[in-house]
């Protein structure tokens, strides 16, 4: 099978997958709906199209009206005050040095990402000493995923040519994470599938944007 089939295949299987999962485990819609969609921008997300940060910002909004209702604010304020604007202000970044359906990348300079990592480190042990004293059950894994989805963002807005990389392990981590909270709650499975689908995706996005600055940088 050629790239497109295997991609349309995997897309499919797990569309149907986190659905049949979703309907066993009586998943309200409401909160299905928002994991369904962003299986379409993932995809986009992986050929790093700046289009797909316009869909990802407005499915912010989907996932932030979903948490409220779920009582979950502290998440539902995460969505709607920073994945919806990080998102936007990606594609407005991205379209200002648009390259193709993408944009143009850049190298992340050494003394940038020690002051990145520094930056990390320090706010990780901040918010890992609090959850900690709140008693969570996933005070390293949240924490960590938690703040390297931030990082991530940050990266990516900016459209350095790293971000795959931190991308990578993000999802490795969130992956670890579901399936963590899924051995509590098997209701969470569909983020499970979804989880897996994510790093299938962030393992293409990593390819695709290499080939891409390899190409910037040749021209």
């Amino acid at each position: 099978m050629d790239t497109k089939t295997v991609k349309k295949v995997i897309f499919y299987v797990t569309f149907l997958a986190i659905v049949i999962t979703g309907i066993i485990f009586k998943q309200p819609f409401i909160r299905m709906l928002p994991l369904l969609i962003s299986l379409f921008i993932m995809l986009f997300q992986a050929e790093a199209s700046r289009y797909s940060y316009i869909a990802g910002g407005l499915n912010s909004l989907l996932y932030a009206y979903v948490y409220f209702r779920l009582g979950l604010y502290a998440t539902g304020a995460s969505a709607l005050f920073f994945s919806f604007p990080i998102q936007i202000l990606t594609f407005l970044n991205w379209n200002k040095h648009a390259y193709e359906k993408s944009t143009r990348f850049k190298h992340l300079s050494g003394k940038a990402g020690v002051g990145i990592g520094t930056g990390f480190v320090l706010a990780w042990l901040a918010v890992f000493t609090v959850l900690k004293h709140t008693g969570s059950a996933y005070a390293v894994l949240d924490n960590t995923a938690s703040l390297l989805g931030v990082t991530v963002s940050v990266l990516t807005m900016m459209a350095y040519v790293e971000y795959p990389y931190l991308w990578f392990v993000s999802s490795l981590i969130n992956m670890i994470l579901n399936i963590q909270v899924v051995l509590n709650d098997p209701c969470h499975i569909p983020y499970v599938i979804y989880a897996v689908y994510c790093t299938w995706c962030v393992v293409l996005a990593f390819i695709h944007v290499r080939k891409l600055y390899a190409e910037q940088q040749k021209a």
